[in-house]
């Protein structure tokens, strides 16, 4: 037997209201370090799991990133990643390939990205608001502000 699974067309992205981004730290104590980081944001899922495109955390230059992420201590709504990269102040975050049944229908939904004190990320020395942006492959990007020392 054969399951066909088939959805009706999305509409265009710029007819989608843009979904908010949440970013929360462990502290917000200015030159603390590490810091834990919790992204949460209405994406792209296939099959109820993030679509298989980069999930990219981009911080301002003064928060401190290591010069490399660990698999280990990121994980995509509580599963572990196949792949994390860093580039600059850009954390990029390989979604796992889904479990079980694969299916072609796509649909905004929730997302957790949670980046562990291990991965050694520290917040800026100085207390202000910072830009954080968030790109899911091509077709989604959010941004955000977060305050520190405050």
């Amino acid at each position: 037997m054969c399951l066909l699974v088939t959805a009706l067309a999305q509409p265009a992205l710029a007819d989608t209201p843009q979904p908010a981004l949440q970013v929360t730290q462990s502290t917000k104590t200015a030159g603390a370090r590490p810091v834990a980081l919790t992204v949460r944001f209405q994406g792209w899922l296939q099959c109820q799991q993030p679509i298989d495109a980069p999930i990219t955390i981009v911080l301002p230059p003064a928060w401190k990133v290591p010069s490399t992420v660990a698999v280990s201590s990121v994980t995509v709504s509580g599963r572990a990643p196949a792949a994390v990269t860093r580039v600059r102040q850009r954390i990029s975050v390989k979604p796992a390939p889904p479990i079980g049944l694969r299916c072609d229908v796509e649909i905004r939904g929730p997302i957790v990205v949670k980046v562990e004190k291990s991965a050694n990320l520290g917040n800026p020395r100085k207390p202000g608001r910072y830009r954080i942006a968030l790109d899911q492959g091509a077709s989604l990007h959010l941004v955000t502000h977060v305050l520190i020392g405050a």
